[in-house]
């Protein structure tokens, strides 16, 4: 509850950063208004770095749980294509047996 009280609040915080710097980057305005704005854009991309810093732990921790089955999954594949590779590595050791083996046939029916 309070983690989505801080999610509502920062979406509150980056609106009024929009509509403040929309009326500051105002070229008519007076210039102790326009300090007085970039003060208060100061003050709120403060508000928003701090609350970023107390939501970041909350998304990192959900991030590794989603994590965690994407893991084992990877894990599984892993072991899935070891297996399958057993029997391409006989294969290929046939063929390098048959090869060796239709090399000596022809060798030997040239002596013929």
């Amino acid at each position: 509850m309070e983690q989505t009280m801080k999610y509502r609040t920062l979406e509150q915080v980056r609106k009024a950063i929009a509509d403040n710097d929309a009326v500051r980057l105002d070229a008519s305005l007076a210039e102790d208004v326009r300090a007085d704005l970039e003060k208060t854009a100061l003050a709120l991309r403060n508000i928003e770095r701090e609350l970023l810093g107390d939501t970041s732990g909350d998304i990192v921790e959900r991030l590794k749980a989603a994590a965690a089955p994407v893991d084992r999954i990877a894990a599984d594949v892993r072991a899935k294509v070891t297996a399958m590779n057993g029997p391409a590595k006989v294969l290929v050791h046939m063929k390098k047996v048959v090869s060796v083996i239709v090399q000596v046939l022809t060798e030997a029916g040239r002596w013929r």
